[in-house]
């Protein structure tokens, strides 16, 4: 099992927990904290699915090569005049580049999350009664990091999302401290 599925497990634990501690409270803290776990569960999601840079070029020069020499075929078959073959054809790429990052951002969001899926054998993490709710929610944030700190070696662009989950999980944290207890009440 990886370390990230561990971090989405964990981090969808502190959010359900998270989640009764705040009983829907609309304050903008809680609201920040619930907004933040969301984005660094999206971020481990990229980082478990994120395509090597070397890979995600070869497929953006196969696609633009591609469209290139399709519309400058076209262009030719239909007798439309050089200058605007090469205009259609840097058109085209264009079109051809934004649908493909499009098509690949979902297609790695889609592997990322296969990649990541909580095993159905996975045990229920249970506070013990005498740790407040704020305890049980660092523990498992810090849990968490240091799943994401155990993790393979990565790779360029999955470093940068994990860094990106790393600076969540420590905002939330942060948020998570500043909330009030029953006892500061």
């Amino acid at each position: 099992m990886s370390e990230l599925t561990l971090v989405r497990y964990r981090l969808a634990l502190a959010k359900a927990r998270w989640a009764d501690l705040t009983h829907g409270a609309g304050t903008p803290l809680a609201a920040d904290t619930l907004d933040r776990m969301e984005s660094a569960d999206l971020a481990a999601v990229h980082a478990a699915g994120a395509l090597s840079p070397w890979t995600r070029n070869a497929v953006f020069l196969a696609v633009i090569g591609a469209a290139a020499w399709l519309v400058a075929a076209a262009g030719d078959g239909l007798g439309v005049p050089g200058g605007w073959t090469i205009l259609l054809a840097v058109l085209a790429t264009i079109g051809a580049t934004y649908v493909l990052d499009r098509v690949l951002t979902a297609a790695a969001v889609r592997a990322g999350r296969r990649r990541t899926r909580a095993h159905p054998d996975l045990p229920p993490i249970v506070a013990p009664p005498q740790v407040s709710p704020v305890a049980a929610i660092l523990a498992l944030l810090r849990l968490a990091r240091t799943d994401l700190a155990t993790a393979g070696r990565p790779s360029a662009v999955r470093r940068y999302w994990r860094r990106r989950v790393d600076r969540r999980l420590c905002q939330i944290m942060w948020l998570v401290e500043g909330w009030p207890t029953t006892d500061d009440a």
